[in-house]
């Protein structure tokens, strides 16, 4: 399975071991989001906004176990998971993968608390 990978899933990132180091297939974009964090370079939460210019990030070609740990971790910390349509950096074509997401009304519950924009943040440097 492919998933787009935009925070610590991402190699050189602590949770990347964790699910077992899939291996990277390239850079991605993904039109229409953006990434969140709660205070300073905490973990990111990726937000859908057609507004939002989008967010950089890999692809990992996870096996069914790694997913299925990797779901269990992301969803069990609020996130939901959708198919997208990502642009693949080096081959500049479009590809089918899974991102995990925060849902809206999560979204909104945490405008009432802090909350920070990842531009340029950590998140935005390393892929």
């Amino acid at each position: 399975m492919i998933v787009f990978a935009y925070g610590s899933i991402k190699p050189g990132f602590y949770n990347h071991a964790r699910i077992g180091s899939p291996p990277s297939l390239g850079r991605a974009w993904l039109a229409g989001a953006s990434l969140w964090t709660i205070g300073h370079d905490m973990f990111p939460y990726l937000v859908f906004n057609p507004q939002s210019p989008g967010v950089s990030g890999v692809l990992l070609d996870i096996l069914p176990e790694q997913y299925a740990f990797l779901e269990s971790m992301e969803k069990g910390a609020g996130y939901a998971a959708e198919q997208v349509e990502v642009l693949n950096g080096a081959k500049q074509e479009k590809v089918k993968a899974q991102v995990f997401y925060l849902p809206k009304r999560l979204f909104d519950e945490q405008t009432s608390r802090y909350k920070s924009r990842c531009i340029g943040s950590m998140w935005n440097q390393r892929a």
